[in-house]
């Protein structure tokens, strides 16, 4: 049975240049190859020159990447409007439509701004508001900052990426607290974790990825088939889960 489960990455960065050591930095072949590999059927990616040179750019070039590899789902990365470098409001809801974005990230850390008032308020309003759902790797947000995000926007659809297997004392308060967080597991992998979360919170808000192509996919492909849960909730966890997740426009 473990053998027919279909995965879709929540977490994967593709485009060639990344900053790492050069065996991290895959090509577009390579990491199809590597979801071939591993059973990845789908995977959500944002392009890696958003991410580190020119957000516009990178994300014109993460939609026509998309546009010839139909497994590629695009997710853009964003910025705040303020400076003039992004649009705002309807406009970025535009943008993300045309370019068949299904989803955003935002990496405040790395380009220099705050997810809290007066800096990200605005953009995570308009995104709450579309339905857009909202990825930050957990190493760009303190805990704390993200509790106030959540509390400011209730239904902001919220997903931490790649947080710590020893957070737990950390994670489990926001779980109970925000209905809207979901999780994604490439780097929760404590022993049994999936199980306990699974058990506390229910398998709805845990989501499949991988980090590619800075990761190895395999493990947390393990990490899911060798997990001691009901096949219904590894099913939801490997893709069903992103799948209700991701933004379905109405413009």
């Amino acid at each position: 049975m473990a053998d027919t489960l279909t995965f879709f990455d929540a977490n994967c960065v593709v485009g060639g240049r990344q900053l790492g050591p050069p065996e991290t930095q895959l090509s577009v072949a390579e990491v199809l190859d590597a979801m071939d590999r591993c059973g990845i059927e789908r995977a959500l990616v944002a392009h890696s020159h958003a991410v580190e040179i020119d957000v516009p750019d990178g994300n014109a070039r993460c939609r026509a990447l998309a546009s010839e590899n139909p497994r590629f789902v695009p997710c853009f990365v964003a910025l705040p409007g303020h400076t003039g470098e992004f649009p705002r409001g309807e406009a970025l809801l535009r943008l993300l439509y045309e370019g068949g974005a299904r989803a955003v990230r935002l990496y405040p850390k790395r380009h220099r701004f705050s997810l809290l008032p007066p800096w990200g308020d605005e953009l995570l309003s308009t995104l709450e508001d579309a339905n857009v759902p909202v990825f930050v790797e957990a190493a760009e947000i303190s805990y704390e900052d993200l509790h106030q995000v959540l509390l400011r926007h209730p239904e902001l659809r919220f997903v931490l990426l790649r947080p710590w297997y020893r957070v737990d004392r950390l994670l489990y308060p926001l779980l109970e607290t925000h209905e809207n967080l979901w999780i994604e597991i490439s780097f929760y992998q404590p022993f049994r974790g999936l199980e306990a979360l699974v058990s506390r919170f229910g398998a709805g808000r845990l989501l499949f990825g991988t980090g590619m192509p800075q990761f190895e996919p395999g493990a947390t492909v393990a990490a899911v088939r060798y997990a001691e849960l009901d096949w219904q909730d590894l099913q939801k966890i490997a893709h069903e889960n992103l799948e209700n997740l991701l933004w379905r426009p109405r413009l």
